[in-house]
């Protein structure tokens, strides 16, 4: 996931986050739809948390 931060000229900036996504798969249904979202994960990022799981 990245953060970045934007910057809004009367001083109240805010956070954006973005997500890097394999697929987003929408299913119809008798009550409305479903969503589903996929994400892999960075191998840096896997990388990095079992280094700090240690």
């Amino acid at each position: 996931m990245i953060e970045e931060v934007q910057v809004v000229t009367d001083g109240k900036n805010f956070s954006v986050y973005r997500a890097q996504l394999d697929g987003v798969e929408f299913d119809l249904t008798e009550d409305g739809f479903e969503v589903s979202v996929s994400r892999r994960e960075r191998m840096s990022d896997r990388f990095t948390q079992l280094v700090e799981d240690m």
